[in-house]
C-alpha cells in the first residue's frame, strides 16, 4: 500500500498555479516503465518528476534512506523558523501539526539528475526554495545515497569577515591567472596616490615606478556630511600623512580591504585630485580647475590600470561606510551520514534575491562609468560580496552566478557594456547609445558635471575609434546621434514625460547633455543598425535627407571629452513649418507631453512628438511657430517615416533644438486588400531597392525630396 494513499489531493491549497494542480494529481501515478513505485522511497519518486508528501519522506527517514532522512531534517527546521526570512513558523503546536500534514515537496529538477539543488516546500499555497548546499572551504565531494551537492559560502555575518576576504582573493587571483581582463603587471599609474604601508595613510606624487593599486567608488553624501579632500590648501598636509581619526568611515574600510588583499596603494578621487572650495583665490581656482581637467581627462586610464576598484554599494557619503552592518538573511546546517560512512554537513538556505533596485551608489552620475571602466570590481552589498570582471559575474550566494529567473536584467545589460568595445563604427555607436540610455537615468549634485562625469567612457570611446567628440555626440555618427528623444517606460507613472533644460549652459539645444531628465525617463535614439551611420533605406541605399557641413565645440578646459562653454552644427536641411499646439489623445502617455506639434504641410502625419523639457523652459507658448527638420528617413514601399528635430528660429541662421518628432507620409496606392493581408501574416516591411530605376519612380509620391544645392542652410546653437 503506498504510503500516500490516504492522502486528500483537494486539501491542498496550490495557489492557482496550474503546474502545482498537475504536479499533484500526477503524484500518485507511476512514471511509465516503473512497475514497484509502491516500493520506491520519496527521494527517488521526487527524482522520478513527482510530488510527494511530508509523511512520505518521514516515513522512509526511519528506515534506511539517508537522503529523506537529510530532507526530513531541513523541513522540520524550516517549519520550526529557521528560516525565517523564508518562513515565519507556526503560530503553536497545532498549527504545525497541520502544516506538516499537508506539506508536499514539489518535484526534483530533471537536469540536475544526481545532483540536489533545491527543497521546494508547497506550505499553504505558497512555494518556499531551500537551497541545499556544502561549504565551499570544506568540501571533500561527498555524496548521499548518490546525490551530490553544490558547493557555496555560508553567510558569514558582516561582509568584512575573514572567510569573505579570501573568497575575494580567490576571485582576483583566478582572474590574474586565467582571464584577459586588463594588464596585471605594471602600468601607468595615476599623477597621486594614498601610501597605505606605513602608519599613517599619505598622500604622494607617483614616479610611475609604484606597483599595483585599486581604486575606490564611493558617495560623496551632502554638505551635511563629514568630507575629506585635497585642495590646494590641504594637499601639503595630506602627503605628511593622514592620521586613522581623520579618515572617514568610508575611506578606512578601503584601506583594511586593501591591505589585506596585500596592495600598498589605493586612489580616491576626492584626496588624489585637487578639490574646490570657496576660500580659493583667483590664482588657487585656475590651478584648481586645471588640475581637475587633466585627472578628468585621465579617467579612463585611472580605472582601467587599477589592480580593482573597490565599489561601495552600500555607502551614502564619507562617513556611511563600506561593510554592511545588516545581519545577512539566515541558513542553518544538518548532519548526515555520507556514503562512505562519514559525517558530513549540509546547509539551507532560502533562495536569496539580490534587489534590483539600484542602490544610493547606482543613481549617481559620477559612479556611472566607475562601474564600467575597471576591468575588474569587487561589489560589497547589504549581505554579500560581488565579483564582477570581463569574464565573470559571481557573488557569495551564488544568486547570480548561474540563475535562471531572468532577475537584474539591468545590472546584467550594464555589466556586458563594462566589456571592450568594438572597433566597427556601427557596433561601437550601439554601445554609446546604450551608455547615454543609461547615463541619463543617473543624478548629479553639480549640474554642471554632466559631460566631465562621462568624461572617462568617452576617452575609452574615442581611444577604440579615433573619431571626435562633440558635447556627448560624436562626429562620424552625428546625424543619428542628433535623433534623441525623451524616452518613457510604459510603467511610468510620473506626471510629466519631459525633461528640464540645464539653468546655466553646458551644452548646445542639439546634445541629450543640455536636458536633465525627469520622472524617471532617459534618452533614446529614434533609428538603430544601419540607420547609425548616414539617413538611408533599411534596404541599404543610401538617401541622404539633408547634409551635414560642419560641427564644431569650444571646450570649457584643456579636456577634449570634458565640458564645453560653446557649440554648434552648420546644416543643410528642408524646413517644414508646424505650430505648438495642445495635445488631444485619448492615449495615456501622449497625454503626458505638454505639447505637439500640427498643421504640418504635404499630406505628413505626426506619428509621434517628444518635447525636450516644458515649454518655459524654450520660451515657447502654444500657437508658436517651429519648424520640422528631416535629419534621417526610414523607407519602405508603403510609407516614409522621417525623424524630425523641432527647430525655434532665434534670429538669422541660427535655431535652437526644442524636440523631436517622428512625421510619416504614406505611399496611397501601395497595397490592395490582398496585399495588406499578406503583409500582415507575415509581419513584414518590404524595402524598396533605390537602385533600381523603376522603384525610384514609385517612391516620388511619398518619398522625402532633398536637394543639397536648393535647401535651408541653418546654424543650431
Amino acid at each position: 500500500m503506498d504510503s500516500n494513499s490516504s492522502f486528500q489531493i483537494s486539501s491542498i491549497q496550490t495557489g492557482g498555479d496550474y503546474t502545482v494542480e498537475h504536479e499533484l494529481r500526477n503524484m500518485n501515478v507511476p512514471p511509465e516503465g516503473i512497475d514497484d513505485w509502491h516500493l520506491l522511497c520519496a527521494c527517488k519518486k521526487r527524482r522520478l518528476g513527482r510530488a510527494v508528501t511530508f509523511n512520505q519522506v518521514q516515513s522512509f527517514a526511519k528506515n534506511t534512506c539517508r537522503l529523506c532522512r537529510a530532507f526530513e531534517q531541513v523541513i522540520l527546521a524550516v517549519i520550526n523558523g529557521k528560516l525565517p526570512d523564508v518562513f515565519k513558523g507556526p503560530k503553536d503546536a497545532a498549527e504545525s501539526t497541520n502544516i506538516l500534514n499537508n506539506l508536499i515537496v514539489r518535484p526534483k529538477d530533471q537536469h540536475l539528475n544526481g545532483h540536489e539543488r533545491y527543497l521546494d516546500l508547497l506550505i499553504m499555497g505558497k512555494t518556499l526554495n531551500i537551497r541545499l548546499f556544502v561549504d565551499a572551504e570544506d568540501y571533500n565531494n561527498f555524496t548521499v545515497q548518490g546525490h551530490s551537492f553544490d558547493s557555496m559560502y555560508p553567510f558569514e555575518p558582516e561582509t568584512c569577515s575573514e572567510r569573505g576576504f579570501r573568497r575575494a582573493e580567490k576571485w582576483l587571483r583566478e582572474c590574474l591567472r586565467n582571464h584577459k581582463c586588463g594588464q596585471s603587471g605594471p602600468s601607468q599609474v595615476p599623477t597621486r596616490l594614498l601610501d597605505l604601508q606605513g602608519s599613517q595613510v599619505r598622500l604622494f606624487e607617483t614616479t610611475g615606478s609604484e606597483g599595483p593599486y585599486a581604486c575606490l567608488s564611493h558617495r560623496w553624501g551632502g554638505p551635511e556630511y563629514r568630507r575629506l579632500t585635497s585642495t590646494v590648501t590641504t594637499i601639503q598636509t595630506r602627503m605628511e600623512g593622514i592620521s586613522w581619526d581623520t579618515l572617514p568611515k568610508t575611506f578606512q574600510d578601503a584601506v583594511i580591504i586593501c591591505r589585506r588583499l596585500k596592495i600598498n596603494y589605493l586612489w580616491i578621487d576626492t584626496l588624489c585630485i585637487l578639490q574646490y572650495c570657496p576660500s580659493l583665490t583667483a590664482t588657487q581656482l585656475v590651478e584648481t580647475q586645471n588640475d581637475f581637467a587633466r585627472e578628468n581627462s585621465a579617467m579612463a586610464k585611472i580605472y582601467q590600470n587599477s589592480y580593482f576598484t573597490i565599489s561601495a554599494d552600500i555607502s551614502t557619503n564619507m562617513d556611511s561606510g563600506i561593510f554592511s552592518p545588516c545581519s545577512p538573511p539566515k541558513c542553518f546546517s544538518v548532519q548526515v551520514d555520507d556514503d562512505n560512512g562519514n559525517k558530513a554537513t549540509i546547509y539551507a538556505k532560502g533562495r536569496i534575491s539580490h534587489s534590483d533596485t539600484p542602490t544610493d551608489l547606482e543613481t549617481r552620475g559620477w559612479t556611472f562609468q566607475e562601474f564600467l571602466l575597471p576591468s575588474r570590481v569587487l561589489h560589497f552589498g547589504h549581505f554579500d560580496i560581488t565579483w564582477r570582471c570581463w569574464e565573470v559575474h559571481t557573488c557569495e550566494c551564488e544568486f547570480i552566478t548561474g540563475r535562471h529567473d531572468g532577475a537584474h536584467t539591468w545590472r546584467e545589460a550594464l555589466a556586458k557594456a563594462a566589456k571592450p568595445i568594438s572597433e566597427n563604427i556601427e557596433e561601437a555607436s550601439e554601445w554609446w547609445a546604450r551608455v547615454v540610455c543609461y547615463y541619463m537615468t543617473r543624478k548629479l549634485s553639480n549640474q554642471r558635471d554632466k559631460l566631465p562625469a562621462l568624461s572617462g567612457l568617452a576617452q575609452v570611446y574615442h581611444k577604440r575609434t579615433g573619431d571626435t567628440y562633440l558635447a556627448g555626440l560624436w562626429r562620424r555618427s552625428l546625424l543619428h546621434d542628433l535623433c534623441w528623444y525623451n524616452y518613457w517606460e510604459y510603467q511610468n507613472r510620473g506626471p510629466l514625460l519631459v525633461g528640464r533644460r540645464a539653468e546655466h549652459y553646458r551644452a548646445p539645444s542639439w546634445s541629450w547633455a543640455s536636458i536633465d531628465t525627469l520622472n524617471g525617463t532617459t534618452c533614446n535614439f529614434w533609428s538603430s543598425g544601419i540607420h547609425l551611420l548616414h539617413p538611408i533605406s533599411p534596404s541599404g541605399t543610401e538617401r541622404p535627407v539633408c547634409t551635414l557641413y560642419e560641427a564644431k565645440c569650444e571646450l570649457e578646459t584643456s579636456d577634449p571629452t570634458g565640458g564645453v562653454c560653446a557649440a554648434n552644427i552648420d546644416l543643410g536641411v528642408i524646413l517644414i513649418p508646424a505650430r505648438i499646439t495642445k495635445v488631444v489623445s485619448t492615449n495615456n502617455y501622449r497625454q503626458r507631453f505638454p505639447w505637439t506639434v500640427n498643421a504640418i504641410e504635404d499630406g505628413m502625419q505626426v506619428q509621434e512628438c517628444m518635447p525636450d523639457c516644458i515649454m518655459e523652459d524654450d520660451n515657447l507658448k502654444l500657437g508658436d511657430k517651429v519648424f520640422c527638420a528631416p535629419i534621417m528617413e526610414a523607407l519602405t514601399e508603403d510609407i516614409s517615416q522621417r525623424g524630425c528635430i523641432i527647430l525655434k528660429h532665434l534670429q538669422g541662421q541660427k535655431y535652437q533644438r526644442v524636440g523631436f518628432c517622428v512625421l510619416e507620409k504614406k505611399n496611397n496606392g501601395s497595397k490592395t486588400e490582398e496585399s495588406k493581408q499578406v503583409t500582415s501574416r507575415k509581419s513584414s516591411w518590404k524595402f524598396p531597392d533605390l537602385t533600381d530605376p523603376e522603384n525610384a519612380g514609385k517612391i516620388s509620391d511619398y518619398a522625402l525630396h532633398f536637394d543639397a544645392n536648393n535647401c535651408n542652410r541653418i546654424v543650431i546653437v
